[in-house]
């Protein structure tokens, strides 16, 4: 098994991702006028966090096996209704994500 370790710019990229997710949620239902538009909010920010550490969980589940199918330090993850592309190095038996794609 390899440990998977994951970049700054992999973080980033996920930061980014989650971000527009929130951002997008609490804009749309600040004054909604809606009575539990507070309560709304705060689940879209929990499920924010969720999603955060789904990501990673998946990414590194996947990433930790000896031999992962796809291209050659690249793999395709489904998450969701979304679709996880992964691009990783690999040194000895440590596995670098260098950057995830959200589609």
């Amino acid at each position: 098994m390899h440990k998977v370790i994951f970049s700054m710019e992999a973080v980033a990229m996920v930061q980014s991702y989650i971000r527009r997710y929130r951002l997008y949620y609490e804009e749309l239902y600040s004054d909604s006028g809606l009575w539990n538009e507070d309560m709304i909010i705060e689940g879209y920010q929990a499920e924010a966090i969720k999603r955060y550490e789904e990501i990673f969980d998946i990414v590194e589940v996947h990433l930790e096996k000896e031999i992962v199918s796809y291209k050659k330090d690249e793999t395709i993850i489904k998450w969701r209704s979304r679709v996880l592309f992964v691009s990783f190095e690999d040194d000895d038996n440590i596995r670098t994500v260098t950057h995830i794609q959200i589609r």
